[in-house]
């Protein structure tokens, strides 16, 4: 039997771990949410400090809820004790939108994501050391949402805390993976 072709990994390899006692922020932010994890590599692990959903009421248009996201995250990393050295923020590249049943009205959604992810990015740019971004193909390995959060769940208490009603489109748990995935 033929040897199948294993996938290319996109993008090329994992980046480098920082080193232990690097202070991460797990963001992924959509345009109605933003799930925060502040995480430091730990010398056993990652070590989970604060975990955070930001949700703008629904009724609000697009521009009131982005600009209430990028003033929150904004407002929560200045308000921190130590500087943040590295955020890991989830990034969109379209292409997860064109597979879903967003189809028909991809352009506008993403759209409305870039524009809400890049407010948030320039709000918290001049208070941190380093904003890297990565796309969902990327970071995730195409592993579901709902067993990555699953995992996350079993193996860090902070996150088995939350009642999933609290992280109902598992925001928070994207951002925890996020940080762990870059901070291992």
């Amino acid at each position: 039997m033929p040897r199948r072709k294993q996938a290319k990994k996109p993008h090329g390899p994992k980046p480098t771990p920082p080193p232990i006692g690097c202070l991460a922020l797990g963001l992924d932010v959509s345009s109605r949410a933003a799930g925060l994890a502040l995480v430091r590599r730990g010398e056993r692990g990652p070590v989970v400090l604060d975990l955070r959903l930001v949700r703008p009421p629904s009724s609000w248009d697009a521009f009131r809820r982005i600009d209430h996201l990028a003033d929150t995250v904004q407002d929560f990393v200045v308000g921190l004790d130590e500087q943040i050295n590295l955020v890991a923020m989830e990034w969109t590249d379209g292409a997860a939108w064109l597979a879903r049943k967003h189809a028909g009205s991809w352009a506008s959604h993403v759209v409305t994501l870039a524009a809400a992810q890049s407010a948030v990015r320039r709000a918290i740019l001049p208070y941190v050391d380093k904003v890297e971004t990565y796309t969902s193909t990327r970071w995730t390995d195409r592993v579901p949402k709902e067993d990555r959060a699953e995992r996350l769940r079993d193996r860090y208490f902070a996150y088995r805390a939350w009642p999933i009603s609290r992280d109902p489109g598992l925001d928070v748990a994207d951002g925890l993976g996020l940080a762990i995935w870059r901070l291992t």
